[in-house]
């Protein structure tokens, strides 16, 4: 019970802090010039996907696998194109193909899409048991990959905002730390919710790495793994 109080008093103060950092990051995503795309209230906040970027360019990441497409995979594609990395790419996972198709389109419209692997991955029983909530295709993560390590996983789906599927996010590092680099980095949004609190405090005994809690800059968790610069917003 202290735990969610604690909790809930850094998400309300962050959520009061959060629109000066949106604000400035929403001038910064400006300078990418992509056509407009429909942000929905699951889409990662402006202050988070500036600090996705930030990561990507300082840290050198190069295979970043994002869970939940949106437009979050467009800029990721432009930051490569703009820093001239020819080898780098983004997995985007999701699990609807309708919405995986408005992204294509949208990629191939910014001239982005030839940075990304695009995976539709429905949603399959996961380890864990019968209350387990199902998690994307393993077959289908697992095959996108092609053997490459990623050096950033950005977690934000499958979607988890009812109280049956608060979990649902949880079974993504167990199934993905073996496809992580030694040196990555790991985002997990929608860090408000106090189910992901916990999330990130088992994913950070999991890998050895405690994940800082950023509720004004984005609302997100974060963990860098091996040597790193810090990109906060």
């Amino acid at each position: 019970m202290a735990v969610d109080l604690v909790h809930m008093i850094k998400t309300g103060v962050g959520r009061l802090r959060r629109p000066a950092f949106d604000a400035r990051a929403a001038v910064e995503l400006t300078r990418f010039d992509l056509p407009f795309f429909p942000a929905t209230r699951y889409a990662l906040t402006p202050s988070a996907l500036l600090t996705v970027l930030n990561d990507i360019a300082i840290n050198q990441r190069r295979v970043v696998m994002e869970l939940g497409s949106g437009y979050s995979s467009l800029y990721i594609s432009k930051l490569f194109d703009l820093l001239d990395l020819p080898d780098a790419r983004v997995i985007t996972v999701d699990a609807h193909a309708g919405w995986l198709d408005i992204i294509k389109d949208a990629a191939a419209r910014a001239g982005v899409d030839g940075r990304m692997t695009f995976v539709h991955a429905p949603l399959a029983p996961a380890a864990g048991g019968d209350d387990a909530p199902p998690w994307y295709d393993r077959d289908a993560v697992a095959a996108a990959l092609g053997g490459d390590k990623a050096d950033l996983l950005l977690v934000d789906g499958p979607v988890a905002s009812g109280r049956d599927v608060r979990f649902a996010r949880a079974p993504a590092l167990p199934m993905l730390k073996d496809a992580l680099a030694e040196r990555c980095a790991i985002f997990l949004d929608d860090i408000h919710r106090p189910s992901h609190a916990q999330i990130a405090r088992d994913w950070g005994r999991l890998i050895g790495v405690p994940f800082r809690e950023h509720h004004s800059r984005g609302g997100f968790a974060y963990a860098a793994r091996g040597e790193a610069f810090d990109p906060i917003l």
